[in-house]
């Protein structure tokens, strides 16, 4: 099963997955998920195709990405 985070706001794609990750079932198979949209968008807002901009997309890449795995641990567990 793969969840895909396209149509979603990276708000919506982070709190649907976590979700997902969270239901306290057994689950006789594997999830997967594909999130670029949801990294993706407001870095390319911040970067907005400008070299001025390049640390602000950069500060936004690693701030979804600190975000971001917290929503999966419960797969690692």
């Amino acid at each position: 099963v793969t969840f895909l985070s396209g149509g979603q706001s990276e708000e919506e794609a982070t709190v649907n997955l976590s979700a997902i990750n969270n239901v306290p079932l057994i689950r006789p198979w594997a999830l997967t998920f594909s999130y670029g949209r949801a990294l993706q968008a407001s870095v390319l807002r911040a970067w907005a195709g400008k070299k001025e901009n390049i640390a602000a997309g950069q500060n936004e890449l690693l701030k979804r990405a600190k975000v971001s795995p917290w929503i999966v641990v419960s797969m690692h567990d």
